[in-house]
């Protein structure tokens, strides 16, 4: 997969997911889903580390960043429900707008009750996630961003024996998932002329 340069208009999207194995196919989804939705995906796995420290790095990416879009769904991480008051504090300050997804109802009212938003819900499945984000974002039919999605997947194995990557949580295997979905998406005319 080449790396096609941005479609105009696009801006870029904060993914506060978290990195294990389990959400592996909800990231290739969730990356198709928000570059079909004319979003450039950014994630904390593509900033290298200068002496700065995680946290700086991840706050300097939120400012940068018009959205973001937080995956609650594993109640034992703390780094998202974090990362996801940094971006209301942003958002608030009417610098930011954010998402917020969840596997299951009512969780999130549960664990965080001082944050009233209704989070999206996708049941831990990529073409449940595929389908509630685009409700929410637009720009492109699901029937559409599913195709990517399973291109994604298909050539998946085969990238991260290249890249020598034991899961998509490198920089490396994520620049090359958002140059193939764009490179697709493209090619599908999800863009237009």
């Amino acid at each position: 997969m080449d790396a096609p340069g941005p479609i105009a208009g696009q801006e870029n999207v904060f993914l506060n997911v978290p990195f294990d194995a389990a959400y592996e196919k909800l990231f290739v989804a969730l990356i198709a889903c928000t570059v079909a939705a004319r979003l450039i995906p950014r994630c904390a796995i593509e900033l290298p580390e200068r002496g700065q420290g995680q946290l700086a790095r991840i706050m300097e990416l939120l400012q940068n960043c018009q959205l973001s879009i937080h995956e609650l769904s594993r109640p034992e991480r703390f780094n998202m429900p974090f990362e996801l008051g940094l971006a209301a504090v942003l958002q608030l300050r009417g610098q930011h707008e954010l998402i917020v997804m969840e596997s299951r109802r009512h969780r999130l009212a549960r664990r965080l009750s001082d944050f009233r938003i209704d989070p999206l819900i996708h049941g831990n499945g990529p073409l449940k996630l595929i389908a509630v984000l685009l409700d929410n974002l637009g720009g492109a039919d699901p029937a559409d961003v599913e195709s990517i999605y399973r291109e994604l997947t298909r050539v998946l194995p085969a990238l991260k024996r290249r890249l020598r990557a034991a899961d998509v949580f490198r920089k490396t295997v994520f620049d090359q998932l958002v140059s193939g979905a764009t490179e697709l998406a493209k090619d599908m005319g999800i863009f237009g002329g």
